[in-house]
């Protein structure tokens, strides 16, 4: 398996949370002003595979990205790519094939879907179910024409160019572990519920068209729709991957209105949204929160 096709789990609950619970779009951008005082940073939400039309990006990002100091994302994306860091959290044990740790109905969905794109599920069955379904997953995202990379890795190249300082939220293995810690049974139902919600090709593609519109000027009610369905529905799973390490990046984030400087951080959409949201947390803690044009 590539390296570029296990890269990360956030497309994947992005995918799967999202999908059927896109509004309209009527909002700015998908940036928010947070102030204490002087002092404040730029947050980002960002979708992690755009469409070619999907770029330029909205101008939001290049006018914050300008008048910031230092960039800051969920983690390492260059590590993300280092097979050495990746393969221990997808590789399964010896002895431990991705039909044994895999519920019979939720096999059937990846070969029903291995199948359909074209790939060969035999060569797939060293790794982890969660492995498999970011195959299948990302696999289908290029399908429909979700090919390009989003704002963070647009931006930490840029700023690897420029020489422009860079801090990270957590650590890549921080975050694997996060994404491939999830117990086998939530696992197991996730990824089926996520195959199932995308066996309607063009009603997924329609979808996910109107999700990269709504990203685009900063729309919030579809998505802390598909926040409380995701808490719901898998409440350990949403709490180890969205819950948890909003809860550990906040100290990060009230550092960055104490330096002096002015950082542009860049996360995933969903982290964001919803009652334990960063915007939502962001508030409580008595923070100016402002939505850019």
């Amino acid at each position: 398996m590539h390296s570029g096709k296990i890269l990360s789990l956030r497309c994947f609950v992005l995918l799967f949370a999202l999908l059927g619970f896109c509004a309209p779009a009527s909002a700015a951008s998908p940036i928010w002003k947070i102030s204490k005082g002087q002092q404040s940073f730029y947050l980002a939400g960002s979708i992690h595979m755009l469409r070619h039309k999907d770029w330029p990006l909205p101008e939001a990002f290049d006018t914050t990205y300008a008048k910031t100091d230092m960039l800051v994302l969920e983690a390492d994306i260059d590590k993300m790519y280092d097979l050495r860091i990746q393969l221990p959290f997808m590789i399964l044990p010896q002895g431990k094939t991705l039909r044994s740790e895999t519920d019979p109905r939720t096999y059937r969905k990846f070969e029903d879907f291995s199948a359909r794109l074209k790939l060969n599920l035999d060569n797939m069955e060293r790794f982890k179910p969660i492995a498999v379904a970011l195959q299948l997953n990302i696999k289908l995202l290029y399908k429909i024409g979700f090919r390009r990379k989003g704002p963070d890795y647009h931006y930490s190249t840029l700023a690897r160019t420029q020489s422009r300082p860079i801090d990270y939220l957590e650590s890549v293995e921080t975050q694997l572990e996060a994404l491939a810690g999830t117990d086998p049974a939530t696992e197991n139902e996730i990824i089926r519920q996520g195959l199932e919600s995308l066996d309607d090709e063009a009603k997924t593609k329609a979808q996910l068209f109107r999700l990269a519109q709504e990203w685009r000027t900063g729309e919030l009610p579809a998505a802390e729709k598909a926040d409380a369905e995701m808490r719901a529905k898998f409440p350990r799973a949403y709490k180890r991957l969205l819950v948890d390490r909003n809860t550990a990046w906040l100290p990060k984030l009230d550092h960055y209105l104490e330096t002096g400087e002015t950082e542009f951080v860049i996360v995933g959409y969903l982290h964001l949204v919803g009652r334990n949201g960063l915007l939502a947390q962001l508030r409580q803690r008595g923070y100016r929160v402002e939505q850019i044009d």
